[in-house]
């Protein structure tokens, strides 16, 4: 936890006030380390907030043909922690980039997926924690199916689906997708996936927006969601 405590404070010292969470405004605050951190330093924030997204990349909808390109999460701010804690573990080169004067510079190099993937296991068996995604069956089989390693990784309960829950809060909607509605309920306009990948269908170097930003993004906005939602169930 001292440990821990240090990384945070550090991050702390150097992220602007600003708590605006969008794509544009993560990637501005990459440089000072935002989303860089270790498998047991993420699980230690973790046990203090009590929840956590996730989020999956992969290189195809299927968990048959394709694998897992990286993992995103986002934690929610605590009373010990102030900031709310972003993390990407990247399994491909080039998918964590920041152009520094016009130079594209990778801020994680691609990890090993057997090593991140066995370190994450015991967060998502964690039955203390809630496990926050969107349309989580996607990322669940994924996990169970084919997440690198010999064996499954069986998200546990507690869990909580922002798009189930959005559901429920209201059932008279056509769209419980999260981009069109994190728009209608917050106005913001959500980065796609096409756009992030400039319509080439896959993330490269000289993309602005890169898919380790995108999935951090994707993952806040559907705590939000969540939340929200949370909030009008309760209200009925």
């Amino acid at each position: 936890f001292t440990t821990l405590k240090k990384v945070v404070m550090a991050k702390e010292n150097k992220i602007t006030n600003s708590t605006c969470q969008c794509n544009s405004c993560i990637n501005k605050l990459v440089n000072v380390g935002l989303g860089i951190i270790s498998p047991e330093e993420l699980y230690d924030v973790i046990k203090l907030a009590g929840e956590f997204v996730y989020d999956l990349e992969t290189s195809q909808i299927s968990w048959r043909s394709g694998f897992i390109e990286g993992i995103a999460f986002y934690v929610p701010p605590t009373k010990n922690n102030k900031k709310p804690v972003h993390a990407w573990f990247p399994f491909t080169e080039n998918s964590y980039v920041k152009h520094v004067n016009g130079v594209p510079t990778s801020l994680r190099a691609a990890m090993s997926r057997h090593d991140i993937m066995t370190r994450l296991k015991p967060i998502f068996e964690d039955t203390t924690v809630l496990k926050i995604s969107a349309n989580g069956k996607f990322d669940d089989s994924w996990l169970q199916e084919n997440p690198g390693l010999d064996t499954p990784i069986i998200v546990a309960s507690p869990k909580g689906d922002s798009m189930l829950i959005d559901y429920l809060s209201d059932e008279r909607r056509h769209r419980y997708g999260l981009k069109p509605r994190v728009l209608e309920v917050f106005g913001h306009v959500m980065t796609t996936y096409e756009e992030a990948s400039q319509r080439q269908g896959t993330f490269s170097f000289m993309d602005q927006n890169p898919l380790g930003s995108y999935a951090m993004e994707d993952c806040y906005w559907c705590y939000q969601l969540h939340q929200f939602a949370l909030a009008e169930i309760r209200k009925q």
